[in-house]
């Protein structure tokens, strides 16, 4: 898992610092050791998914 957490009724979730290659992939926000995904109205569960896969498999890849 991810240590990720949010404000109530925040749309912005932040997480521990991603790779660069998913930086800028998903063209996230990163200040201080972490990472910011904001979570606009017309972002799509599927977007999500995605977003969560590339995570794990980058995460995955660092270690091995």
């Amino acid at each position: 898992g991810v240590n990720a957490w949010r404000n109530p009724s925040a749309i912005t979730v932040v997480f521990p610092e991603v790779s660069p290659k998913i930086k800028e992939k998903w063209q996230l926000a990163t200040a201080e050791g972490r990472t910011h995904l904001i979570c606009m109205p017309n972002v799509k569960k599927g977007q999500i998914d995605e977003f969560i896969k590339d995570v794990k498999t980058d995460k995955e890849s660092d270690l091995t």
